[in-house]
């Protein structure tokens, strides 16, 4: 009898030709209605970001721009709130790993990429959790991926202002594994896009490796 990671009410999905070689789900359709519940409201075409009615541009975007070369598109399952917000803090927070198996069923199809990054957790948030909240995602849905970057032990960052953190060192280390990075096409994968200064500092180092194109995958946006 399989029961929602979720919520632990038991599964009915009814035996059928088609879905007799399925994986079994791991998510009931209730908590999968509500954990990708995504706002239709005017965003920006590039990060998503909500924008108000008189906004004509996306000033975090503009922002970003004058210190980084923006990444190409931002994808994303849901917003930051209700039970994909209680979701995401139960997986990193409270250490519960099987709901990587979640977060791999509602993983959107990823198209063709060279290679497939994970963004990584900072070094003391890793010693603490004890496993790689992106890659143990990936690893759920059998998705060979790429670990380019590493980050850095340093100090917590969490009382520095936005732009204090903009004009601070990288976060991370691009690893040299004989990868070819020149002309491809790259898809980093974080939980969260916030203010973009995560990603963007990933991307830093990649397009100065000549990488083309940088899209990025996020299950919330915040």
């Amino acid at each position: 009898m399989r029961r929602c990671l979720i919520c632990f009410e038991v599964i009915h999905a009814p035996l059928t030709i088609n879905n007799f070689y399925k994986k079994p789900d791991v998510i009931c359709e209730k908590c999968l209605t509500q954990i990708k519940q995504f706002e239709s409201v005017k965003r920006c075409a590039r990060c998503l970001k909500k924008l108000g009615p008189n906004e004509a541009v996306c000033l975090d975007c503009k922002w970003l721009e004058q210190r980084f070369r923006l990444v190409d598109q931002v994808v994303t399952v849901a917003d930051y709130q209700g039970l994909m917000k209680s979701t995401i803090v139960q997986y990193k927070f409270h250490l519960d790993i099987a709901l990587s198996h979640v977060f791999a069923e509602i993983m959107p199809q990823l198209g063709r990429y060279d290679y497939l990054v994970p963004i990584p957790s900072p070094h003391e948030k890793k010693l603490m959790r004890r496993f790689d909240h992106i890659g143990e995602i990936l690893k759920a849905k059998q998705i060979p991926f790429h670990p380019i970057l590493e980050a850095k032990v340093r100090a917590k960052q969490s009382n520095l202002t936005k732009r204090e953190r903009a004009k601070s060192d990288n976060p991370f280390l691009l690893v040299d594994r004989g990868y070819d990075l020149e002309n491809k096409e790259i898809l980093l994968i974080d939980d969260i896009y916030t203010t973009g200064l995560t990603v963007h500092h990933a991307a830093e180092l990649l397009f100065f490796r000549k990488v083309r194109k940088i899209r990025v995958l996020t299950f919330a946006r915040s």
